[in-house]
């Protein structure tokens, strides 16, 4: 105890609470850049079946529940993002896609739990490639035979012109205009260019959902296989704008209702680099992930772990299948307790980024509200697989998905702050350490820029730094009147900072 008195410049725990309520302190927010731990995942805010898979998908893996939880939802994405949007408000629509990145670093076992969430997506893919595998091979065959006969009959009219013949051609050419052609069913991809994915989307409707337990789709994003970067596919994807793409040599793309999902399983060095690629975040791609930095259980694993229960894995897969079985689309909307909920919380948000909470991650928070929204909508299909539709989402399910928003929040501003996203809070912190190291709770300004000198050559640079930690609630700046002539400026920390 003597130690942390002797730290804190000779005040005990007790009168620095003390001297707080006294001084009507309240506790710092805390100040983006610092290495506060990470929310749980809220297990309890997933419907309860799914919320019982991911316990006993966690426990059997021995891997994090901030893993198979945040994965999960990119599974529900997947599964509804082609047959549902949710409108919050007349005019303002939300697909339900989503991208996720569980963060995890080597040996976490990443692979594992990815492959066990996604099996009921490779089921269903397989299961609807093999039952259309014949009308694919007689489409096929049919567009095949008519082309063939159309370059024979253009080749007849080079030759010798003949009315009979253009009168098949053109009755070919309607032919194969009015045979769609049919492409092999796609759920998922892995590593892809930007390009073939949009032709991949157009194939399918213009739906896919990216998974892979690696992060080489950033790679692909900035150019790795053709020199230059692409991010247009992959913002236009999430927010459901039309893409249209004309290239030189290849047929158009054009998708009305672009849906792409992304479940990622990545290693904490990815996502520093797609924070220092200025592109990539000032393009907006950084801010459409929702991040779940998942804490690291190497060391403490159990070799004999307790193994999934049947029952719980085969409700799990049963769901996701009964689910992609389902035809039924439409517009999710909520009742009356939800859209007042909604508005509370834009409300709540909105101000959350013009303080410390979100400030720092702004592009980031500007989207926590519709990825929330996507999240309740995304569970209320979940409740109703088979007809979201003709029930309104109740306030529940949305403050389910808010809890899940608040951890969401949490690992973003570990994702951006922790890997250097915010510079400007770099000589916030500085100035706060030596602040902490003062005997004094109260200081001069020119007395706080001599022991800052190091980082701060003129009073001037003491200003943004001053004015983040004042809002976050770390100091008060008052005027000193009873000094002559010009009164000095006063920098009073509060006393709940030594404590931190």
């Amino acid at each position: 105890m003597e130690e942390k008195e002797r730290i804190r410049g000779g005040y005990t725990e007790d009168e620095l609470y003390n001297l707080a309520m006294d001084g009507d302190w309240a506790a710092p927010e805390p100040l983006p850049g610092e290495d506060a731990e990470v929310n749980s995942f809220p297990v309890f805010a997933l419907p309860p079946a799914l919320g019982l898979y991911v316990e006993a998908l966690s426990e059997s893996t021995q891997t994090p529940p901030e893993m198979a939880g945040a994965l999960v939802l990119g599974v529900l994405a997947s599964t509804f993002q082609g047959r549902y949007v949710i409108e919050p408000s007349p005019g303002w629509i939300e697909p339900l896609c989503l991208y996720i990145a569980a963060v995890a670093g080597p040996g976490e076992r990443k692979s594992s739990v990815m492959k066990a969430v996604t099996a009921p997506l490779y089921a269903y893919e397989t299961r609807r490639q093999m039952a259309e595998r014949v009308e694919l091979s007689i489409n096929q065959a049919r567009r095949d035979v008519a082309q063939k006969r159309i370059e024979k009959l253009k080749a007849q009219l080079a030759a010798k012109p003949s009315e009979t013949a253009a009168e098949e051609l053109a009755e070919q050419i309607g032919l194969l205009n009015n045979l769609p052609e049919l492409h092999q069913y796609r759920l998922l991809i892995d590593d892809t260019t930007p390009e073939k994915l949009a032709d991949i989307m157009s194939e399918q409707g213009g739906c896919i959902s990216v998974c892979s337990p690696e992060g080489g789709v950033f790679t692909a994003m900035g150019g790795r296989y053709d020199g230059g970067a692409n991010y247009d596919v992959y913002l236009k994807g999430h927010a459901g704008d039309p893409i249209k793409v004309d290239r030189i040599g290849r047929s158009s793309n054009i998708i009305i209702n672009p849906r792409l999902t992304m479940l990622l399983a990545v290693q904490p060095e990815v996502i520093s680099g797609i924070m220092k690629d200025r592109q990539m975040r000032g393009r907006g791609v950084c801010a459409r992930f929702l991040y779940s930095w998942c804490p690291s259980l190497l060391g403490k694993r159990s070799a004999c772990p307790r193994i999934m229960d049947n029952d719980i894995r085969n409700d799990y897969t049963d769901r996701v299948l009964q689910a992609l079985d389902g035809s039924e689309s439409g517009i999710l909307r909520g009742d009356a307790e939800f859209n007042q909920l909604r508005i509370n919380y834009q409300q709540a948000v909105e101000a959350e980024l013009a303080g410390a909470s979100l400030e720092a991650i702004r592009d980031w928070g500007g989207k926590l509200v519709g990825a929330v929204l996507r999240i309740a909508a995304l569970f209320h299909c979940w409740y109703h697989p088979l007809d979201a539709a003709a029930h309104p989402i109740p306030a529940s399910t949305l403050q389910q998905a808010m809890s899940i928003g608040d951890f969401f929040a949490s690992s973003a501003r570990r994702a951006y702050n922790v890997l250097e996203y915010s510079g400007r809070y770099n000589l916030a912190h500085y100035v706060l350490d030596k602040l902490r190291g003062c005997e004094d709770l109260t200081i001069t300004r020119s007395e706080l820029l001599h022991l800052c000198r190091r980082r701060c050559a003129v009073s001037e640079m003491l200003k943004e730094p001053l004015s983040l930690l004042e809002e976050a609630g770390y100091l008060r700046l008052e005027r000193k009147r009873d000094v002559p002539h010009r009164p000095a400026q006063m920098v009073l920390l509060n006393p709940l900072a030594k404590l931190m």
